[in-house]
């Protein structure tokens, strides 16, 4: 399972043997894939040179609705503003595509366990709502 391309943190490693295998898989970058629901991996890096953790998910597209969109990306900005404050983590939107991710670093320097833990499923949840959000109408009623 672990047979990335790279030795993983020890943090990481900590929370791997916590997590159920089948929610588990490695990139081809050597990046901790977790899934955290259906339509939601958060990914786990670990930035050797900066000594700091990267967590980021992809969470679907804008609606190709202009208004739609634009409600969206108020919602999205809301909430940055408690992410960033409690977790580190901000929404991003590319200008060009319409993707939509969460990013969140946190300097390993002090972290623990139970800390790194914490922070993960804490972006996890900040997560969690956006890629049912962002489905369109009838495939978000489809997976009500």
């Amino acid at each position: 399972m672990m047979n990335g391309s790279r030795p993983q943190h020890p943090l990481v490693m900590a929370l791997i043997a916590e997590i159920e295998p089948s929610a588990l898989a490695i990139d081809d970058e050597g990046r901790v894939l977790l899934s955290m629901s259906p339509g939601l991996v958060l990914g786990i890096d670990y930035l050797e040179e900066a000594e700091t953790f990267l967590l980021f998910a992809d969470l679907g597209s804008l609606p190709t609705d202009p208004q739609a969109a634009d409600e969206i990306r108020k919602a999205l900005l809301e909430e940055n503003l408690g992410s960033a404050s409690a977790s580190g983590a901000a929404f991003a939107v590319d200008a060009e595509t319409g993707l939509v991710a969460l990013f969140a670093k946190r300097p390993a320097a002090g972290m623990t366990p139970e800390s790194f833990e914490d922070w993960v499923g804490d972006v996890g949840e900040r997560a969690e709502a956006w890629p049912i959000r962002l489905m369109p109408d009838e495939e978000r009623e489809a997976a009500a």
